[in-house]
Parts: C-alpha cells; structure tokens; sequence
C-alpha cells in the first residue's frame, strides 16, 4: 500500500509539472506569433520537418526559430517537446530539485580542476546563516560581515531556491554605503533561502564587449549513450544598463569565436554592440575550452542527471567561474536561437527515440 501511494503521489506530481510546462510552452508560442507569423515554410521543408517530428507536431516552432536566425533547420527541437517529454527522462525531478539548490554549487564541484567560483560572503538556507566558510553564525554577525564587505566591494544577493532567469537578483554597490540597518532591511526582504557573493569581473574581451553586467556563457551538456557531449555555445550579454546578462544573446564556437548577429528576446538583430558598438563577427574570446572542459567535469560528479544548463563566467585572470547549475527548467530556445542549429545536432533522432517518436 505505502508503494503503491508513492507511485500515485510521484505519478500525480508528473502529471501535474506536464500540464503545467504544455501551457507554458503554448502560451510562449502564442505570445511570439508576431514572429513566426511572418515565415512561410515550403512545401518540401513542412515535408522534411514531419519526416522528422510527425503530423502531430506543430512547425510553428521551427518557424518561430527562423525569425530569429534567418536559418531553416528541420531539426530545430521544439520547446513543447523539450520541457514536456524530454526533459522529464533526463532529469529526474525528484533529485534535480535538491541538487540545483544554488547554496550546493561551490560543495557539488570544488573539487573540479581549474575552476573558481564567486566568493560567498554569507549564506542563508532555511533561515540559518551560514558565512562563506559554511560555519554557522547568528543574523547579526552575518549584517557585520556584508557591512565590512560593503566598505571595499560590491556584491550580489540572490535566491538559491527557484531562481531561475534572473530573478530577484540585486547588486550592491560599494558608492551606496550600506549602513547595518540598511543591510537588515535588505535581509528581510529576501526572508530565507538567498546568498550573497562578491561580483565578479569579466574578463578583459568580454568587459570590453559590455561592462555593466557579468556576461556569461550557457553550455547545456549531456550524456547519450555513455558520451558527454554540448549544445551549440552561446553568450548571454547586457545592453542600455542592464546589470542582468539576460538581454542579448550569440552563439559562439568552440574556438571562441563569436558568430554573425546578436539577438534579443523581442527578436531584434545586432551586429554590433548597441551600447559599445563592437562588431561581433569573429570577435574572440580566450579559454573557451576550458569552459567546456569545466562544464564536463562538473556534469561527471552530477549524479542521475543526463542533462544539464551551466553558466559559466571568465574572470578577469581568464579563469572560468561557475556562477550556477540549472538542472531543471532548461530550455532549447537559447542555443537554437543564437545559433540557427538544432540543440542536438547529429543526435536529435535519438532523443526522440527516448520520448518515443522515432
């Protein structure tokens, strides 16, 4: 009987994340029909796209991805496919949901060779406060500690429970001479389940490209068949102040080589920086391959999980900073946007074996 609840519970639960992302997903596509309205596929690629997904799928997804890249692909994923089916095998919920506690990424993958992290000045899990050593400390000592950080450095505070897409994340600036109550308030606010860390600097080619936001890289890797393999690279950059990377978005290759045109979630094209004006086109940034190198390491010390969304950062010394490990919630929009190439390349007919279409 107590087995027999469990599987009802887990089966319910299943049930209830699916109906929840098909609405999502179909909401989003709704919301962006000004874009795919304006693609008009051939007869011979509707063609090739059913040979791949069927009749039942729509290519209202492949069209909403070739008014961003200009670029057919009939094996662009479809998002609805991605969230609602694929998602679910690769990453199971039950485990994903405690191994992506933001407050877990320094322990999880400290012992990854050459990578850093930001540095915690202090932490707060379930209402216990913790300073960057995970000793735990009282509500005061933890104030005084973000007070003498304030006095020489900004920071970021941020969730580390359901933190997805930037939310809820604020920078602290050294010039705004936060005083202990300030801070208190400031920590009220958040109420539980947040860290504060020292922001880190970009690296000198990426500071250049725009510096008033920590411009990170998206790697999605995963395990197929007994192989890590990565999504097409991409590079999350701010614009007109923002200080969150979530503005425009590049594919890169695996050199560190930027491509052609930047792309914003309204659909605009940029081939040059709106702020700086740098051209993006062939613009290099140094160690990308350490990042991957970084990003694989990490995912083997992942357990049950074949899929996950890293974002990375390179420091000012060039190393590779990981700032958080998204291992639910992903999406096949960023890399087949900025890229104009399918999330899974060569191997998407295996992932739809997994969720039975092929």
């Amino acid at each position: 009987m107590k087995q027999f609840l469990k599987r009802l519970l887990t089966s319910l639960e299943s049930g209830y994340h699916y109906i929840y992302s098909y609405r999502h997903e179909k909401a989003a596509l709704e919301a962006k029909k000004y874009l795919w309205k304006q693609i008009r596929l051939t007869a011979e690629q509707q063609k090739e796209i059913r040979g791949v997904y069927g009749k039942k799928v729509s290519n209202k997804w492949h069209r909403l991805y070739q008014a961003y890249t200009g670029s057919y692909n009939k094996d662009y994923f479809p998002e609805e496919l991605f969230s609602t089916k694929l998602e679910p095998i690769l990453c199971p919920r039950n485990i994903c949901t405690v191994l992506q506690d933001k407050s877990l990424v320094e322990i999880l993958y400290a012992s990854v060779p050459g990578i850093k992290f930001p540095k915690t000045i202090i932490l707060n899990c379930s209402g216990i406060f913790y300073d960057g050593n995970r000793n735990i400390i009282n509500r005061d000592l933890a104030i005084s500690y973000v007070e003498h950080w304030t006095r020489n450095g900004d920071f970021i505070i941020k969730p580390t429970l359901d933190a997805g897409e930037g939310k809820n994340i604020r920078k602290g600036r050294k010039e705004d001479s936060f005083h202990e109550a300030q801070i208190g308030h400031l920590l009220d606010h958040y109420k539980e389940n947040y860290i504060i860390q020292e922001c880190v600097t970009n690296c000198e080619e990426i500071r250049m490209l725009y510096d008033r936001s920590l411009n990170t890289f998206r790697i999605m890797t995963y395990i197929l068949e007994d192989k890590l393999y990565h999504a097409p690279l991409l590079l999350r950059i701010g614009c007109s102040d923002s200080l969150i990377d979530d503005k425009l978005y590049i594919g890169l290759n695996d050199e560190g080589y930027l491509r052609e045109e930047a792309y914003s979630l309204e659909g605009k094209k940029y081939r040059t920086h709106p702020d700086t004006g740098i051209t993006f086109y062939n613009y290099f940034i140094p160690n990308v391959h350490k990042v991957i190198e970084c990003a694989y390491n990490c995912h083997k010390k992942t357990p049950h999980t074949k899929l996950i969304s890293w974002d990375f950062a390179l420091d000012k010394n060039n190393n590779p900073v990981l700032i958080e490990a998204n291992l639910l919630g992903h999406t096949a929009w960023f890399s087949q946007v900025a890229c104009g190439e399918s999330t899974f390349g060569d191997h998407t007919k295996q992932m739809l074996q997994l969720i039975g279409l092929k």
